[in-house]
């Protein structure tokens, strides 16, 4: 079963197996209709002194009494604000597929607020921000 470090906020974030000081801290961002769990395994495959985290969304698993939130800007300032008092220069995110937008948006909150962000943005399953089609608003 899954512990929860005490440096991290458990509301937003579940920590597998936590590290006193870690050397790296991975913070991931499962995909559309994923959850935090789908990176329990995680841990086993990394260095022991990386710190793994997955985000937990609303209306997933031990939050799934909270309704789903269906704004992008709702969904990344909630996450940008759980995180915002614990980044260090340690910190890494990574997210896959729509995980990988909310990752990008969370990073570019933190900045825009004068935080600093994570120490690098991985991603998969998605294109580069610039690179998506654009959908009209009229």
């Amino acid at each position: 079963m899954p512990h929860s470090s005490g440096s991290l906020p458990t509301r937003w974030l579940r920590t597998f197996q936590p590290v006193a000081s870690p050397r790296l801290r991975l913070v991931c961002f499962p995909h559309a209709g994923g959850s935090a769990s789908f990176f329990r395994t995680w841990p086993q495959q990394l260095p022991a002194d990386w710190e793994v985290s997955a985000v937990r969304y609303p209306g997933r698993e031990e939050r799934i009494a909270e309704p789903c939130l269906t704004s992008m800007a709702e969904l990344a300032g909630g996450i940008a604000d759980g995180l915002a008092p614990h980044m260090t220069p340690h910190t890494v995110f990574f997210g896959h597929s729509m995980g990988a937008s909310v990752a990008h948006e969370v990073a570019a909150l933190l900045a825009a607020r004068g935080v600093a962000g994570p120490a690098a943005l991985l991603v998969s399953g998605r294109a580069a921000p610039h690179r998506l089609r654009r959908l009209s608003t009229d």
